[in-house]
């Protein structure tokens, strides 16, 4: 039976999942909305009080996970989503460490992540929505590759596995996210925090609104110690 969890924003959404998990250790097919993803009043607050490498230094930084979804500093430094696109492929590049953390090379470098010449996804959906294709209703993401000889997914990254964009009636627009195993205390906030900036992105370049961040955890679990996920939470 899937666990329905429904909160305001996404510290709070995280919280509620943490503590089912501390209770009754890991979960199974979390169901995830969170009604303002994009309310970001807190967030300085948040990337520094609820950040993983606070508790554990070998644990991962929030800023380098929301930053594997969606580079948000860059972005400001940037004059135009064409501009971001090639400095973060330029970054990405020249970077030692290019199995993990490859959401956003492979939203707009799709099945090309050491190259440049991959399907940009995150710009066909911003042209789609802008009514540049007729198919703008069903928006979706593709982050891991397809492999057509095996229907056994591997371990190891990617663990986002599926997105889409829905379009509502009042400009709005949702974002789904489905996650085969989503670590609670390393990477399940930066995530919500990522998604959400990705969300608030497209909304900017495509004068719609943000709507919800519905993400769906296959399997929710504390990747810690148990005193360490209480530190975090608390």
């Amino acid at each position: 039976m899937a666990i329905l969890v429904n909160e305001i924003n996404c510290l709070d959404a995280w919280l509620k999942v943490s503590n089912l998990i501390l209770v009754n250790g890991q979960q199974e097919n979390v169901l995830i909305t969170i009604d303002h993803p994009c309310d970001f009043t807190n967030l300085r607050t948040w990337l520094t009080v609820r950040n993983p490498k606070r508790i554990d230094l070998n644990a991962d930084h929030i800023r380098h996970v929301v930053n594997t979804i969606f580079p948000y500093n860059l972005s400001i430094l940037c004059a135009n989503r064409s501009d971001l696109y090639l400095k973060y492929r330029s970054i990405y590049l020249n970077g030692n460490n290019r199995r993990w953390g490859t959401y956003f090379q492979r939203l707009i470098s799709f099945d090309k992540h050491f190259q440049n010449n991959g399907a940009n996804q995150l710009e066909n959906a911003i042209i789609a929505l802008n009514g540049g294709s007729p198919q703008h209703h069903y928006i979706v993401f593709h982050l891991t590759a397809v492999n057509l000889n095996s229907n056994v997914a591997p371990m190891g990254a990617p663990c986002w596995h599926f997105g889409e964009i829905t379009i509502n009636n009042d400009n709005t627009i949702d974002l789904v996210a489905i996650y085969r195993k989503h670590d609670y205390f390393n990477k399940a906030f930066g995530n919500f925090i990522g998604l959400a900036k990705l969300l608030e992105f497209i909304c900017n370049n495509t004068g719609r609104i943000p709507g919800k961040l519905i993400v769906h955890s296959i399997n929710a679990f504390n990747n810690s110690t148990r005193n360490n996920l209480v530190r975090l939470i608390a």
